[in-house]
């Protein structure tokens, strides 16, 4: 199943750029055109439908893998590797998050490159000769402890996984094995993969309008 989807997600990327060099037209950004209108459509909805998703799921899912803990023995043993994991993952996340943000921007019509990044040279997280990593420290602390409602709507990535963290770690030590919250969470978690899985199914179709409209 995974090996034919990449093969259709190959596919369409190769037929994207094939026909957007053949046939598109750069003036269709612009000047406006039906297919690439419907092109556009498909690609803002994909995309919509995978940012509708990406908090939920990071904090469902966090909270759902950390609740299966059942006893905080385990917990305290497998500390070590959950704090290495959530580190490490939390970096990929934030890594591939800054490349899509300043490299393809998949959320406006007309993506910025590296140069549109330069426009905020003067604005740096770490300035020469000050305290400056006191000021990062402060706005990771800032970001992570964020209120959850307000990390979710606004896709704070660090703030959501600090909170599902919080919440799993709470809800394994004050709450008995028993009790209906774990299966909740856990109902909730699956009715978000069932949903991620019908958006990766159309992942060839939305690989195909992104990679056309990039091409242009």
């Amino acid at each position: 199943m995974a090996n034919n989807l990449t093969v259709q997600m190959l596919a369409a990327a190769v037929m994207a750029v094939t026909l957007a060099l053949l046939f598109g037209d750069p003036s269709w950004t612009t000047s406006g055109n039906t297919i690439y209108d419907i092109i556009a459509l498909i690609k803002t909805t994909f995309l919509a439908a995978l940012r509708m998703l990406i908090a939920p799921m990071i904090f469902f899912s966090l909270i759902a893998g950390i609740s299966n803990i059942s006893e905080a023995a385990s917990l305290k043993r497998l500390g070590g590797y959950t704090v290495s994991y959530y580190l490490v993952t939390t970096l990929i996340a934030i890594s591939i998050g800054l490349f899509v943000v300043f490299f393809v921007h998949p959320w406006t019509a007309h993506p910025p490159t590296l140069e549109s990044t330069l426009t905020f040279a003067p604005e740096r997280m770490i300035d020469p000769g000050s305290d400056s990593i006191i000021a990062i420290l402060q706005k990771l602390a800032l970001m992570a402890f964020a209120n959850p409602i307000s990390s979710l709507a606004s896709l704070n990535i660090v703030g959501i996984v600090t909170s599902a963290v919080l919440f799993g770690l709470a809800m394994v030590i004050c709450l008995p094995a028993s009790s209906p919250l774990f299966q909740l969470v856990k109902d909730i978690n699956a009715l978000i993969m069932k949903i991620l899985s019908w958006v990766i199914a159309l992942l060839p179709i939305g690989i195909f309008a992104i990679i056309f409209d990039f091409t242009l």
